[in-house]
């Protein structure tokens, strides 16, 4: 399966622990990966030294640090980098790095050279991606299939155990969707396939204790550890912000990699979804509809699975 990872890596700790996961995946073959939303150069770093230390020769691309059109300020926890980058190395070129530019045009070549066979997986702000669609609208009919983490159904609301064909449902703005509002109308609107990894489903997750203690503690595989030193970057960031200790997180993007893996984690609903002005999302079930949306996950079970891929051989 070929993967094209188009990620703001280096904030929360999720797309990190998403990478790390990519490369424990046998039958996945990482075509590029492609930074978006903000500080692109220092994500991409990020996402390359991790690609380093595992000994993946993997092209990396910065993307586009601005929305084409959002509601809110570009947010960065103001930690990226920290804990795998020296100062000089952050304030060095992406070109020092062997870092590509023009993660719009990667991604067009991408999927040209490698029709109906690659699918895009998004764990940020669809800018790359939707900048890809207005340049070349053919690439929808030639893309596998696009993986997205966001958007909702009814949250913060519990999805309804039956859900009714016909009657439309509102959930509140998710992250990726109004950090570019613009972008993510293109890319619902278009005809690419998408199945949606709402926050219905990845807020029920909570990864915590020994596996997390083992992960900052690695010091092999290097990839793990590179990842274990982001991950106490993250945790004492959040408990600094919460002013008291956090020991685990969300791992809402590594359910993404798990589900595009075909790990069936998570039960969907085709349908319709569209973003609103305000980066909500309205869903309306379409049994034709070229969207599936995360409903219910086996919470457990994927955490589980997720402890024992982590740390495990690539």
């Amino acid at each position: 399966m070929k993967i094209l990872l188009d990620t703001d890596i280096g904030s929360d700790i999720d797309d990190a622990l998403a990478m790390l996961l990519l490369l424990r995946l046998s039958e996945i073959e990482i075509v590029g990966v492609t930074t978006v939303y903000g500080d692109v150069g220092t994500r991409a770093k990020v996402a390359k030294r991790i690609l380093d230390a595992a000994g993946r020769t993997v092209p990396v691309l910065q993307g586009a640090s601005q929305p084409l059109g959002s509601i809110m300020p570009i947010w960065h926890t103001g930690t990226e980098g920290h804990g795998i980058l020296t100062e000089e190395e952050m304030e060095a070129p992406v070109e020092d790095f062997g870092i590509g530019t023009g993660a719009d045009d990667f991604i067009m070549e991408a999927i040209r050279a490698n029709p109906h066979e690659v699918t895009i997986v998004s764990l940020g702000a669809l800018t790359n991606i939707a900048k890809a669609v207005q340049r070349d609208d053919c690439l929808c009919e030639k893309t596998r299939a696009l993986f997205f983490m966001g958007g909702g159904v009814t949250y913060p609301e519990r999805v309804p155990t039956n859900i009714e064909q016909g009657p439309a449902y509102r959930a509140y703005p998710s992250h990726n969707a109004r950090c570019d509002v613009k972008a993510a109308q293109i890319v619902f609107g278009s005809a690419i396939p998408m199945w949606v990894l709402t926050n219905d489903v990845t807020t029920t997750l909570w990864w915590d204790g020994e596996p997390v203690q083992r992960l900052m503690q690695a010091t092999w595989p290097r990839e793990a550890a590179v990842v274990g030193k982001l991950l106490t970057v993250w945790l004492d960031y959040r408990t600094m912000v919460f002013g008291k200790r956090i020991t685990g997180t969300c791992p809402h993007d590594p359910l993404t990699v798990a589900e595009v893996a075909d790990r069936r984690f998570v039960h969907y609903e085709p349908g319709k979804m569209e973003i609103q002005d305000d980066g909500s999302t309205l869903f309306v079930p379409d049994s034709k509809g070229r969207h599936r949306a995360g409903v219910r996950v086996d919470s457990q079970g994927f955490i589980s699975w997720l402890s024992g891929h982590l740390m495990g051989s690539p």
